[in-house]
């Protein structure tokens, strides 16, 4: 879907919250979308060692939960929404 926009890139996929931290470390994204729930690593946590790494990241999450919990651990991470 994204890449149908005409503004827009995808420069990597992945399909592990590991994998996704080592795609934005080398690929070094403008923007990185992601789901909190992922294997081999959660997504805030890899947005935590993302943004830690690179604090201008943009970071945006998506998620099935409804608990609010999970919304302010990840602003916490460094996630923008």
């Amino acid at each position: 879907m994204l890449e149908r926009e005409g503004d827009l890139t995808v420069v990597g996929e992945a399909s592990d919250g590991r994998e996704a931290v080592a795609l934005a470390k080398s690929l070094k994204p403008d923007v990185v979308i992601m789901d909190i729930g992922m294997a081999n690593l959660n997504g805030i946590e890899a947005a935590r060692q993302m943004t830690q790494e690179r604090p201008e990241l943009a970071v945006m999450m998506l998620s099935m939960h409804s608990d609010e919990s999970y919304v302010l651990r990840a602003l916490r991470a460094g996630a923008f929404g």
